[in-house]
């Protein structure tokens, strides 16, 4: 049996759930960028401004490159 995927969507939105395909996206982007347990707010904030200077660090080389 075919599966519509634009219905399925559809019917998972309208039962006020999210597909799973999304969950798993989300779920990945939170243990990115997320406060994780047992960590402090200010490791948390330590945390998000080393991903901050390593991502522009590499986006500066990258400039470089070209």
């Amino acid at each position: 049996m075919a599966v519509i995927n634009q219905l399925r969507r559809l019917w998972y939105r309208k039962q006020g759930r999210l597909p799973p395909e999304d969950v798993e996206a989300i779920i990945v982007m939170r243990n990115t960028f997320g406060q994780r347990d047992g960590e402090t707010e200010a490791q948390w904030l330590a945390r998000l401004r080393r991903q901050d200077d390593e991502f522009a660090a590499e986006m500066d080389r990258l400039e470089a490159e070209e």
